[in-house]
């Protein structure tokens, strides 16, 4: 049901962190769980976002923070990565499916191809794929 749920949300405009707290808090609570989820997930990053805007210009510059920000980076990526891997189990993705983001990473960071022709790409090949493996059956 999450799956569903996240596949919604990824297709829905906007944030996909605030999609899915619209999406939980509206089938657990209805309107109002769906606004107090809204309000739960936006609140806390534009607080600390407004409190680092306030006081940026004075510390933009500071030794310290330019190296908290730079070991944050790699905890970002870890964060992001642990739930997309359990998340890639839980729906049965096999080894040989895992090419396609690879290939995808290499031809956008280090052949510099644009994200979009690559979506464009992905969105041929897979039509293509599809006509070929109905002819077959």
């Amino acid at each position: 049901e999450f799956v569903d749920m996240l596949a919604l949300a990824q297709s829905s405009p906007g944030p996909l962190a605030l999609n899915s707290s619209l999406f939980i808090g509206y089938q657990l609570k209805g309107v109002r769980g769906a606004l107090v989820a809204a309000l739960a997930s936006i609140l806390p990053a534009f607080i600390i976002i407004l409190l680092v805007a306030l006081f940026f210009t004075n510390i933009e510059h500071n030794e310290w923070f330019i190296k908290a920000f730079k070991a944050i980076r790699p905890a970002v990526v870890a964060l992001i990565a642990v739930p997309v891997i359990k998340m890639g189990k839980t729906v049965g993705i096999k080894g040989r499916n895992i090419i396609i983001p690879i290939l995808t990473v290499i031809l956008i960071v280090w052949v510099n191809i644009s994200p979009v022709l690559v979506i464009v790409l992905a969105a041929v090949s897979g039509l293509v794929y599809q006509s070929y493996y109905r002819k077959i059956k």
